[in-house]
């Protein structure tokens, strides 16, 4: 007997005949890749907010003994100036070196005075070329923080804090290591964790934790060979305990302390796409029990087992792509929502490629629902379906 496809308008015709089932399937998968493409968002984000922070041009010195944390990183204030002197391979733009010292701190924040109410947030000390350093940095509204205690915020700072957008406005004062800080700006690096900050004046900073030394120097290579002597340099002075890294090589490791979450979301889109599969089975199951009449008068006019079950896949996958389209329509449509994370925080990007991920999955549970309870269906022999006219 030759392979006929039954008609896909049949298909489309049985479905309508199961209104509700086929709808709550629908909503069902929407559901679970609506989470998936989330969950896949989620992960992706946190590491492309380290990998973006980085620039390519970019080395950065840190302690020796800091590993990934900056802000346990001690490198003292002679330094700054010792490798500014001497070091090589150090680009210059209008005379100046670029070479931006830095201090790092986790600190808590409070909106106002004698509150109570502590925010945990990240500070950076900085001087003026650190804009140079790390170009990905642009003022969007007032000026740059000076010296006196002014501080610019990131366009993230605020959900970092887990307070709304609008509590911290130009000219209002926040409050942390025991002094008052005016906000004079905000500014933006679209994708990187540099938008969850904090930016003061370097000195200022110092003096109000009291402290005498930088957290790493950032500075920026005149070629990718420029790095060998900025490792030498740091080498050569083992009495500093210092080490350069490239600094895509350093967000990397930093990243990597982030692999116990995001192998956590693995397991739980692997548990949700479970979830799908099985509800789609059992929906397909229930469908098929009670179409054993119909497949009968099927086999009657000549379609085969394998056209039976060809026609309950593309039902059970037209279902599931369905499901997976208004998913990934809803996953999309929530787009730039913000979100916090212990080291920062970082806007919820769902991009072409995990939303195309997002319709496979769904298609996959369409086609394993299908299938199986279609084979279950075709083992009826021809006696068994002239019996169940």
């Amino acid at each position: 007997m030759f392979f006929r496809l039954i008609p896909f308008r049949y298909n489309l015709r049985s479905l309508g005949r199961r209104r509700l089932r086929t709808m709550l399937t629908v909503v069902g998968i929407s559901l679970v890749v609506f989470v998936c493409i989330l969950m896949l968002s989620f992960s992706r984000g946190i590491k492309s907010s380290f990998s973006n922070t980085a620039s390519s041009q970019n080395a950065i010195i840190v302690n020796a003994n800091a590993f990934t944390d900056l802000t346990l990183s001690r490198v003292p204030k002679g330094v700054a100036d010792n490798f500014a002197a001497s070091a090589n391979g150090i680009k210059e733009e209008h005379g100046q070196r670029l070479i931006s010292p830095e201090v790092h701190l986790g600190s808590n924040i409070e909106l106002s005075k004698d509150s109570g109410q502590f925010l945990f947030g990240v500070v950076r000390g900085v001087r003026p070329i650190a804009f140079r350093v790390h170009p990905q940095v642009g003022i969007t509204k007032g000026r740059e923080p000076a010296p006196g205690r002014k501080v610019i915020v990131g366009r993230l700072a605020a959900t970092k804090l887990g307070i709304a957008d609008d509590a911290i406005a130009l000219g209002s004062t926040l409050y942390f290591e025991g002094d008052a800080w005016e906000v004079v700006g905000f500014f933006d690096a679209p994708g990187t964790a540099f938008e969850s900050e904090i930016w003061c004046d370097v000195d200022d900073l110092i003096v109000s934790t009291k402290r005498e030394e930088y957290s790493a120097i950032s500075v920026v290579l005149e070629s990718p060979e420029g790095f060998e002597d900025v490792d030498y340099f740091c080498k050569s002075r083992l009495n500093l305990e210092l080490q350069a890294w490239k600094e895509s090589v350093f967000y990397s490791r930093l990243a990597e302390t982030l692999d116990p979450m995001i192998y956590l979301v693995g397991i739980m889109v692997v548990m949700v796409t479970g979830g799908g599969i099985l509800a789609g089975m059992n929906t397909m199951y229930a469908a098929v029990l009670g179409r054993f009449q119909e497949f009968g008068i099927l086999r009657l006019m000549g379609f085969s087992r394998l056209s039976i079950l060809t026609g309950l896949c593309c039902e059970s996958m037209l279902i599931a792509g369905t499901g997976g389209m208004l998913g990934a329509i809803f996953a999309e449509m929530i787009g730039g929502f913000s979100l916090r994370f212990p080291m920062g925080a970082f806007s919820l990007t769902v991009e072409l490629e995990i939303l195309l991920i997002g319709i496979l999955q769904a298609l996959f549970i369409g086609l394993a629902g299908g299938l199986l309870p279609g084979i279950r269906s075709i083992r009826m022999s021809q006696v068994d379906s002239i019996r169940a006219l």
